[in-house]
Formats: structure tokens, C-alpha cells, sequence
């Protein structure tokens, strides 16, 4: 048996006792039995043929993992940590170690809770990663299960997505309106996450400034976007959008403009870096 990058993992070999051990113990067996160029790395398949088992793999040593200077190098180059592990560990996903997301679902959607959490975490890890910031002790996620059950607690607009609130020192709710498809509800999740990982060090800026870089953030595509190239908005020379423009837009059109004009303004703040976030509390 293998891992999600094809790394052998379990050995099951005939006429040994026990007939099944770790394809790194296997390794080490073979290369003082037969030589270390027999099984070069840890990174290999094995298939039958008509004469026995062909053993075919690349790379030397360990064959997987992160290679420290290739890493460094790929980082120098501007690649993000999400791109890094995906180099060198096709199939793996970032996720925060310390679970500090809790559900609320409708009883009727309890089916998609594992899988809404695993979006969640993946999601955090890698923004925690993009805007260099730890997360919170607590982040409440609650999905009501109509529009109206969300406005109701929220306060909030029909054409609103979400909404996150402070609840004390190190915990936040983020309350999710009904989304039309899982992407909706990934990006959405990117954009309330930002604001959770940027309340304390942004809390007295302007709206523009909040929004602007949640919305450029969430979407970033793929994994090792860092927020550069095709996403980053164009910076604008126009007047940077009211808080009155961002916070009460008066419909869903508005919202966009206000939020895509937030976003340049960020853009043109920052020199098309969003890793440079914190100079917006300057």
C-alpha cells in the first residue's frame, strides 16, 4: 500500500516472518542484502512480470519530502508553501494542526459536515500561510439553512454571502448564507478567513482596506497563487470607495463595485504585494 504521493508505505513479501512490514524497513533489508543501487530511494512501484517483480522509481535517498535547498530555492523564486509541497508531494494538502474550527449545520446538511470541514482547515492553513498571521483560538462556523434564518441573525442583506463576528479575545463566528455551489461557499470561506486572521492588526483602518484584501485573497486560484499575476487587481488612481460605499452598498451590483474598487485600491497601497498587508494599518 502507498500514500496520496505514491510513496510505498506497507510491504507484503512471501517466505518472510512477518509477511508484511514497512517498505522503509523493506528498503534497508534489500540494500544491505543486495546493494543501495538496487532500491535507490523510498520513491518507487513494484508490478509482476513473467520473471518475478520489476521495482521502478526515481530520485536518491529518501526519493520524497521536502529537499531543504530545492525548497529554498523554489521560495526565492516567489513560490508559495501550498506549491512547494505540491513539487515535492503531489496529492497533499495543507491543514491546521491545532483544530480551532467548530460546525453548526442544519440537521438535513449534518452529511456534508466532514467535508465542509476539511474545506475549512485546508483553506485556513493555506491563507495562514499567504498572510503570514496565526489563527485564532476559536472560529465558530454556523450555516443556516435559509436566507431569511440568516438575516434574521445576522442583520445583514439578502445578497450577502457572510459575516463574521467578534466574540471575545480569540474567537470569532462566521455565519454562512446558503451557497449555490461548493465554490461559492470555498471562496467565501477565503474571504471571512482573511478577515479573522487581519481583525486585531487592521481593526482601525478604513473598510477599503479590510475588504479589499479579503476579496483579492479569496481569490487567489490555486494553491501556490500567492496573489500576484492574473489575480492581483489593478491598481487604480480613482478615489478609494467610503466606508458607506463598502459597508452599506444598497445591492449586490454596488457590492461588487465596491468591493473590486476596494481591491485596487489595496493593490495600488501595497505595490501588487499582499504579503506587504500590514502596511495598510500605517
Amino acid at each position: 500500500g502507498g500514500d496520496t504521493a505514491g510513496v510505498p508505505l506497507r510491504v507484503i513479501v512471501d517466505g518472510l516472518a512477518p509477511g508484511e512490514l514497512d517498505a522503509t524497513r523493506f528498503r534497508h533489508l534489500v540494500g544491505r542484502s543486495l546493494g543501495w543501487h538496487v532500491l535507490k530511494s523510498h520513491t518507487w512501484q513494484v508490478s509482476r512480470t513473467a520473471r518475478g517483480y520489476r521495482f521502478t522509481g526515481r530520485g536518491k535517498g529518501h526519493g520524497a519530502g521536502l529537499c531543504l535547498r530545492g525548497a529554498a530555492a523554489l521560495a526565492n523564486g516567489g513560490r508559495a508553501l501550498p506549491a512547494i509541497l505540491a513539487a515535492y508531494l503531489p496529492g497533499a494538502r495543507l491543514r491546521a494542526l491545532d483544530d480551532t474550527i467548530t460546525l453548526r449545520l442544519p440537521a438535513e446538511q449534518s452529511a456534508t459536515a466532514g467535508a465542509l470541514r476539511d474545506d475549512a482547515r485546508t483553506a485556513l492553513a493555506e491563507l495562514r500561510y499567504r498572510v503570514g498571521a496565526w489563527p485564532p483560538a476559536r472560529i465558530a462556523i454556523v450555516v443556516h439553512p435559509t436566507v431569511q434564518a440568516y438575516q434574521r441573525a445576522t442583520g445583514r442583506a439578502w445578497w450577502t454571502a457572510a459575516h463574521t463576528r467578534v466574540l471575545g479575545a480569540g474567537r470569532f463566528a462566521i455565519d454562512l448564507a446558503p451557497a449555490r455551489d461548493q465554490a461559492a461557499r470555498a471562496a467565501t470561506l477565503r474571504h471571512e478567513f482573511v478577515h479573522v486572521l487581519t481583525a486585531v492588526a487592521l481593526q482601525d483602518t478604513p473598510a477599503w482596506t479590510r475588504e479589499g484584501l479579503a476579496h483579492w485573497l479569496a481569490h487567489a486560484t490555486g494553491p501556490g497563487d500567492t496573489g500576484h499575476g492574473s489575480t492581483t487587481p489593478r491598481p487604480s488612481t480613482a478615489p478609494c470607495p467610503s466606508d458607506d460605499d463598502v459597508v452599506r452598498p444598497g445591492g449586490l451590483a454596488a457590492m461588487r463595485l465596491a468591493y473590486q474598487g476596494s481591491a485596487a485600491c489595496v493593490a495600488s497601497r501595497l505595490g501588487g504585494d499582499p504579503r506587504q498587508w500590514r502596511r495598510l494599518a500605517e
